[in-house]
């Protein structure tokens, strides 16, 4: 290939890398955040700190069960449904093994040179590089290298067994489309529940979604890292805070803006906590 010309150049295998694994690592938080949100909206019995796509996947069914309310209950076993959906081709806990693959483990090799696909019936170049996925990402890849290694018995063969039928480009455009379906379509049933639930029924089982009492304790009891700055910044209150108009509504909408607004919403919720903790300090 040779010398790189520039920067930009240099890092640009580095830079496809990163892309790939923030868009695995973005799509799996995304499920993530609809399986929170599942839980507080429909609402289930259920940590929210723990909660994960695959486990709501796994036990959500179970969860269901405590729903009293028959509304309630339809409404979940249709979300239940979508969140079950795609086991069949198991496309959600193949991005997830790839996302944990990429994230938890070593840099891997990603690019592979097909010959064979490099030009079309009329000669013309397709493509230089090819970008195959493997179909387990949990295989280690020494393991894959070794095995093609072995069935094709060649000296200087070296690739991936068992990859993905298409290119990654395609991959990746195909999670990105049936992510994006799968949300939106819990989203449109969560809510409507949400919109029953608002006129009909309230209450939310907030000391199994949020065990924070022990939590805080804990918390303040075990709390030993402060940091690594030598000169501590000072702890005054914060008169002017500049963020995102997105963020600002997410705080207005969990009434942290006006202070009326805290003490009226989150006094109650906050209250016990803050009794039950005196006794720490």
């Amino acid at each position: 290939m040779g010398q790189p010309k520039n920067l930009l150049q240099a890092i640009r295998s580095n830079l496809v890398q990163l892309h790939a694994v923030g868009v695995a690592r973005a799509l799996v938080s995304a499920l993530d955040c609809v399986a929170a949100v599942v839980v507080g909206v429909l609402p289930l019995k259920e940590t929210m700190e723990d909660i994960s796509f695959s486990r709501l996947r796994n036990n959500m069914r179970n969860l269901i069960e405590g729903l009293n309310n028959v509304i309630q209950q339809e409404s979940a076993t249709r979300v239940c449904n979508l969140v079950s959906s795609g086991q069949g081709e198991e496309w959600i806990d193949w991005l997830r093994r790839l996302r944990n693959t990429w994230i938890h483990r070593g840099e891997q090799p990603v690019f592979m040179v097909d010959p064979n696909s490099l030009y079309g019936p009329s000669r013309a170049l397709r493509a230089e590089v090819t970008w195959r996925l493997p179909e387990d990402p949990y295989v280690p890849e020494v393991w894959r290298m070794a095995l093609e290694r072995l069935q094709r018995k060649e000296e200087g063969s070296t690739g991936f067994l068992y990859p993905l039928r298409e290119d990654a480009v395609s991959t990746f455009h195909e999670l990105l489309k049936r992510s994006v379906n799968l949300i939106d379509a819990i989203g449109k049933e969560l809510s409507e529940v949400w919109d029953w639930r608002r006129d009909n029924c309230r209450n939310q089982p907030v000391e199994d979604q949020w065990p924070i009492k022990n939590r805080y304790k804990e918390a303040i009891r075990k709390a030993r890292f402060k940091g690594f700055a030598p000169n501590a910044m000072p702890s005054k209150p914060l008169y002017i805070v500049l963020c995102h108009p997105s963020d600002f509504k997410r705080w207005k909408t969990a009434a942290l803006v006006d202070a009326r607004d805290v003490a009226q919403v989150w006094g109650k919720f906050f209250s016990q906590m803050a009794c039950d903790s005196s006794d720490v300090s």
